[in-house]
């Protein structure tokens, strides 16, 4: 029986998981696809601005924690340009993981959802990275909550997503979300990327339509939720998409304890 996508209610359609989430629908790229989209995506650019934040700002040997970490790949930038950093991450994909400790060995990088999994230490810098939309919905807050609670007053919170362009009802919310990709689609046919990054994009596109995986909101979407629990310093837009919305990267810190 065909779903009608646009009465469903996107916050309401029980989508309760994610692409790193055990269980996920959604199309996911080989780990292989999946770092090099960073040499060609603009998501690329976002990537480097972390490692740079991160090497520039970070204290000597401290803990950083990456929530849905894929590969490792972030990990690993910030790694080796700042060796005294102890870096560790938790993704609960096991083909990502796997391929990510056969490739870095020395990484600690741990099969664990990020809605449970906690690390053991107290963390200097968090990060999540084009995490929170792979969460359904209804777990996005209690996500945020979780990790609120794992920070001391020092801790640093980065939190980058892909947003949509401002959007009023689900309809028009699907709207963005279909425009966001095909931003992404014909910036690739310009640049001609490689057909699997295409194909990649498409992936999402199907992710997203069908409701697999993949739930993002505008950029008052996301800063309103996040401002439940963190304080936000600074937004770092790292793309514009033409239709609107874009990458962006929040700085914070946790509400006053």
């Amino acid at each position: 029986m065909r779903q009608d996508i646009s009465r469903a209610g996107l916050w309401g359609c029980g989508m309760e998981i994610g692409a790193v989430t055990p269980g996920s629908t959604a199309l996911l790229p080989d780990p292989e696809t999946y770092e090099l989209e960073y040499r060609f995506w603009p998501w690329g650019r976002m990537i480097n601005r972390v490692v740079e934040i991160v090497v520039e700002t970070a204290p000597p040997s401290a803990h950083i924690f990456d929530y849905m970490c894929g590969t490792g790949f972030l990990l690993s930038q910030i790694v080796a340009r700042r060796p005294d950093l102890i870096g560790q991450g938790c993704d609960s994909l096991a083909s990502y993981v796997t391929y990510g400790l056969e490739k870095r060995p020395t990484l600690a990088l741990a099969l664990g959802d990020a809605r449970t999994y906690s690390p053991a230490k107290e963390q200097d810098i968090i990060i999540c990275t084009s995490g929170l939309h792979h969460l359904g919905v209804q777990d996005q807050e209690p996500f945020l909550r979780k990790i609120s609670r794992e920070c001391v007053q020092a801790t640093r919170v980065l939190l980058a997503e892909e947003a949509l362009a401002p959007y009023g009802t689900d309809e028009e919310r699907l709207r963005s979300a279909v425009q966001l990709n095909c931003d992404l689609v014909r910036l690739g046919l310009h640049e001609e990327w490689p057909s699997a990054m295409i194909h990649a994009v498409l992936d999402i596109l199907h992710n997203d339509v069908l409701l697999r995986g993949e739930c993002k909101r505008d950029l008052k979407g996301w800063t309103s939720l996040v401002e439940r629990y963190f304080r936000v310093d600074s937004i770092v837009q790292t793309w514009s998409a033409p239709s609107g919305g874009g990458d962006y990267l929040m700085l914070c810190r946790p509400l006053q304890q």
